[in-house]
């Protein structure tokens, strides 16, 4: 699966957010609008295709307002899951948010 096939069955119909990632919405201020632009707009960052249940990426794309966010994402050919998102600590990642610096 690539970022065009999921930007493809990106739509409120096919997302479903985990109680995880509402819980750390809340906490970190995420914005739902800003998960699906992310996705409209981003690139795989790590894709992790053997993940139980569900093959999973992360993603890096933009939010509304032109921040850049991760979202981890669960996936089949007509479904997203949203496991978590949040708006990147420069402390942790390095080369435009993309790679995770090493401790």
């Amino acid at each position: 699966m690539n970022i065009e096939n999921l930007r493809e069955i990106c739509n409120d119909e096919t997302i479903e957010v985990s109680r995880h990632a509402l819980d750390r919405f809340m906490k970190r201020g995420t914005k739902y609008s800003d998960v699906k632009n992310a996705i409209m707009t981003g690139e795989i960052i790590e894709p992790y295709p053997e993940v139980y249940p569900h093959p999973s990426c992360l993603i890096l794309g933009a939010s509304i307002d032109k921040l850049l966010v991760h979202v981890f994402v669960g996936y089949t050919d007509c479904k997203l899951w949203i496991i978590t998102a949040y708006y990147p600590d420069v402390d942790m990642w390095k080369d435009g948010f993309k790679l995770r610096k090493e401790n």
